[in-house]
């Protein structure tokens, strides 16, 4: 439906819902999901197949959870206050990974695209940026990339780690 739900599993099962974030404003189903664990600000990142992505402060969900609302749940629409919205790929998304220490979110797609985004501005109460593209270029010296399939970052510097249908393994860096 295209809410996460964060459980606590030492609690009741009727109250074990401490979070629930989303849904997308286009309620499309999620197809990626990842958390950024070692940085300041810990992300939620969800991704639909349709290109939408919502990123979501974790500790403003959780402290937004009291025992008055509905099963103890913090909830935040895509739209809303708690959580920020991107349109990355019009084609649709096939790929998303959030770098675990750096402010920073990628997200691939079949049409040889990768785009990088910059959520650190997400502190100050801004929006995420686009800050580089990736794409496929013909020619003698241009980047040949296949349709992406996987992305992974390296968990200390920024690498980017790509993976496409052609059996290639690609890394970038800045």
């Amino acid at each position: 439906d295209g809410t996460a739900r964060a459980l606590d599993p030492r609690l009741r099962p009727n109250a074990c819902v401490v979070a629930t974030l989303g849904p997308f404003h286009t309620h499309a189903p999620i197809s990626h999901l990842s958390m950024q664990i070692g940085a300041s600000s810990p992300y939620v990142v969800a991704a639909s197949p349709q290109g939408d992505i919502a990123v979501w402060d974790w500790r403003r969900a959780v402290a937004a959870s009291s025992p008055n609302s509905p099963k103890g749940a913090a909830t935040g629409a895509a739209g809303g206050s708690s959580a920020h919205a991107i349109t990355s790929h019009k084609a649709g998304l096939s790929a998303l990974a959030v770098h675990p220490q750096l402010p920073r979110v990628a997200s691939g797609s079949r049409n040889q695209f990768i785009k990088l985004f910059d959520i650190a501005t997400l502190r100050d109460g801004g929006t995420p940026r686009e800050v580089h593209s990736i794409r496929y270029f013909d020619g003698f010296l241009g980047a040949r990339i296949g349709p992406v399939t996987t992305l992974a970052f390296h968990p200390t510097r920024m690498l980017l780690a790509v993976g496409a249908t052609d059996s290639v393994l690609s890394i970038y860096s800045s």
